[in-house]
């Protein structure tokens, strides 16, 4: 399946979460309580749909966590959600409006590929599709399900995906023989500016952090996946 039918089909999900912003809003001024400001997300990593809204704490920049809800994936069957919130007298609520309101399947029969998405970011999810896709099942971790990445993170300004093998990176029986790569894309919203790091790399608005310390036997997919950034910057420098 590719990236822009799977990040379409978190539409629905990125809707319920915005309800449920909505709602939490409503409670705070029905209570005549401080409104905070909610910053919220979507991802998809593996089997497992999650939906974070998080609250600035007072007077600091540390963020915590408001409400977290997990689906977890069987196919396209969607299960019954697991709910967090921090506030306890909210969790009965929101889980009934969440089993009201939340998709049954992922992802819907039917997609639109022009479903929530300017035609600049979904030709940025084809380059990064067409880039990760360059390491899938190339090699011990590059396991990814759905689609080519590890995760699919939806912001209120940019899409993140990520594309992480660390496999053995960790265990001291493999340290000649181990996978350290890390492919991060930051696909930024219409009228929004990208936030460039210092080893960020750029196709037009897209940010692309590509990093790759596997040790020496394992370095021919991240080859592949430099071969491939560099092939796709080219192309879309002469179409512009």
């Amino acid at each position: 399946m590719g990236l822009i039918e799977l990040v379409n089909g978190l539409a629905d999900y990125v809707l319920l979460l915005t309800e449920l912003e909505e709602r939490e809003h409503k409670i705070f001024i029905d209570s005549h309580e401080p409104m905070p400001l909610f910053i919220k997300s979507v991802s998809l990593s593996y089997s497992t749909i999650t939906l974070v809204l998080k609250i600035e704490v007072a007077d600091t920049k540390v963020l915590s966590t408001y409400l977290l809800c997990k689906f977890s994936l069987d196919g396209q069957s969607v299960s019954s959600p697991d709910v967090y919130c921090e506030r306890k007298d909210r969790v009965i609520d929101i889980e009934n409006y969440i089993l009201q309101n939340a998709p049954t399947c992922y992802p819907p029969v039917i997609i639109a590929n022009n479903r929530m998405y300017d035609k600049e970011t979904q030709d940025y999810l084809m380059i990064a599709d067409e880039i990760a896709r360059q390491a899938y099942l190339c090699s011990r971790g590059d396991d990814y399900y759905p689609g080519n990445f590890s995760e699919i993170l939806i912001e209120k300004d940019q899409i993140k995906l990520k594309q992480i093998n660390h496999f053995n990176s960790r265990s001291r029986d493999h340290k000649d023989d181990y996978h350290l790569r890390d492919l991060e894309f930051c696909i930024p919203f219409a009228l929004i500016e990208p936030v460039r790091k210092y080893d960020d790399e750029q196709i037009g608005r897209m940010l692309i952090y590509f990093s790759d310390r596997s040790s020496k036997n394992n370095k021919s997919c991240g080859d592949r996946i430099r071969e491939k950034i560099n092939t796709e910057r080219v192309r879309y420098e002469q179409a512009v």
